[in-house]
C-alpha cells in the first residue's frame, strides 16, 4: 500500500471512529431519564412543604390516617348535663361558659364566698391565657348568692365526667389536590373516630377544609431553593366529640374543635441540596368561635421545620414542631413534637408510616373540655399522583 492510499484508510477510519463515537454518546444522553423537578418527592406527615411543579403531579389523591390512646371524657355528655343546669338560670350561663377550662377543685373550696369565688375565677382565667370579653367580665362581677348554687351544681357535673377513660381515638382525612402552575387547591374531609372502655365505637364528622396555596423554586434537583405561601380554612362542620382527636394530635384542633371556623396563613422556605430537602415553616392560626355558648376566639403561631432524605425509592423525615399561645391557647402554649416517619416511592403511588412524639408539652389539659394528651400518636399516609 503506498503513502497516500494509506492517509485516505486513514482519514476514513477516523471519520467512521469519530461518527460511531458520536452516535453512542448520543445514544447515551438519550437514555438518560430526564431531571427530575427540585422537592419532587418533599412530602412530610404533618408539616407544611415546598408546593410541588405541575409537572411533577397535576392531580393527587390519597388518605391520611392517624391513631393513638389517649385519657378522654365523653364532651357532649358534660354539655347535656351543664345545658339543663343553664335552662334552670339563664343568668348563669355566661360564667358556667367558663368553668370547664379552670380548676374546678379550687374553686369549689371558695364556692361559699361570693367574693373570693369571683377573684379566684378570673385569676384563673388569667393563668390559663383566656382574655376575658367585656361580658364575660361584667357576668363575674355580677354573680351573687343565688346563681352560685346553679354554678355550684354545674361544678359538681363536670366533676363527675373530669375522669378521663381510657379512649382509643383514630381519624381518617381523605384529600385531593388539583395543582396547576400558579396555584395548588386541595379539599379535605376529616373524619374521627373513638373507642372507649366500656362503649361502642362512635364515628364523628371533622371540619371540612379547603387549603389554597402558590409557590416557586428556582435550580435543579439537588440544588434548589424554593418558597410557599397559603391560606387554610376550616368550616366549622365538626360535631362535638370529634375535637378528642386533638388529644392525640394538638396539630389537628383545627380539624376537629367543634363550633369554630379556621383561617391559617402560613409561609415555608426550603432547599433541595443533594439527596436532602430542608424547609422551615410558621403559621398563624385564628380560631373563630361560631357556638351558642360563651367561649372566646382562640389564636396562637405554629412553627418548624422539616429533614428529609430522598434515596430514589424511599424517603426518611424528620418533623420538629412548636407552638406559641397568642390569644386563650393554654392548649397550644410551650408545646414541642417531634415526628419521624419512613415514605416508600412507588412511581405514582406513595406510601408512609411515621410516629409522632411530645418532647415538651406544659398545656393545660384542665376542664371537662380536655382530658390526658397521648404519650405518642401513629400516622399513616398514602397517596397516588399524576
Amino acid at each position: 500500500m503506498n503513502r497516500q492510499n494509506f492517509l485516505t484508510t486513514a482519514r476514513r477510519s477516523a471519520l467512521w471512529t469519530s461518527l460511531t463515537g458520536l452516535s453512542v454518546a448520543a445514544g447515551c444522553l438519550l437514555s438518560v431519564p430526564a431531571q427530575a423537578d427540585p422537592f419532587n418527592n418533599g412530602d412530610l406527615f404533618v408539616g407544611r412543604t415546598i408546593k410541588h411543579s405541575s409537572s411533577d403531579r397535576l392531580f393527587t389523591a390519597g388518605a391520611r390516617f392517624q391513631i393513638a390512646p389517649v385519657e378522654a371524657i365523653v364532651q357532649s355528655a358534660v354539655q347535656t348535663a351543664i345545658d339543663d343546669q343553664v335552662k334552670k338560670n339563664p343568668e348563669a350561663a355566661v360564667v358556667i361558659g367558663l368553668l370547664e377550662q379552670v380548676d374546678t377543685a379550687e374553686l369549689k373550696k371558695v364556692i361559699n364566698d361570693v367574693d373570693k369565688f369571683k377573684a379566684l375565677l378570673k385569676e384563673q382565667a388569667a393563668a390559663n391565657g383566656q382574655t376575658l370579653t367585656p361580658e364575660q367580665a361584667t357576668a363575674i362581677d355580677q354573680v351573687d348568692t343565688t346563681k352560685l348554687a346553679t354554678i355550684e351544681k354545674a361544678l359538681d357535673i363536670i366533676d363527675i365526667y373530669k375522669q378521663p377513660k381510657k379512649t382509643l381515638t383514630f381519624s381518617l382525612e381523605p384529600f385531593v389536590t388539583l395543582n396547576l402552575a400558579p396555584v395548588a387547591v386541595t379539599a379535605t374531609v376529616p373524619l374521627a373516630g373513638f373507642q372507649a372502655d366500656g362503649l361502642d365505637a362512635s364515628f364523628e364528622m371533622g371540619n371540612v377544609g379547603l387549603d389554597l396555596q402558590a409557590g416557586d423554586s428556582y435550580g435543579l434537583s439537588g440544588a434548589a431553593f424554593g418558597w410557599t405561601v397559603g391560606l387554610s380554612s376550616w368550616l366549622p362542620t365538626a360535631t362535638l366529640d370529634a375535637g378528642t382527636i386533638s388529644l392525640s394530635n394538638v396539630l389537628a384542633s383545627p380539624r376537629y374543635l367543634h363550633d369554630y371556623m379556621t383561617f391559617s396563613p402560613y409561609a415555608v422556605i426550603g432547599g433541595d441540596l443533594a439527596i436532602f430537602d430542608v424547609t422551615l415553616r410558621a403559621e398563624y392560626v385564628q380560631m373563630l368561635y361560631q357556638g351558642d355558648r360563651d367561649k372566646p376566639d382562640i389564636s396562637y403561631l405554629n412553627y418548624g421545620g422539616g429533614l428529609l432524605a430522598d434515596f430514589g425509592f424511599v424517603g426518611l423525615s424528620l418533623e420538629l414542631d412548636g407552638l406559641m399561645n397568642i390569644s386563650n391557647a393554654a392548649a397550644m402554649d410551650n408545646v414541642f413534637l417531634a415526628t419521624a416517619g419512613l415514605r416508600s416511592y412507588l412511581g405514582p403511588v406513595q406510601v408512609g408510616a411515621g410516629v409522632q412524639l411530645p418532647l415538651v408539652q406544659d398545656a393545660n389539659t384542665s376542664g371537662a373540655s380536655l382530658g390526658k394528651p397521648a404519650d405518642f400518636n401513629v400516622l399513616v399516609n398514602a397517596q397516588v399522583k399524576f
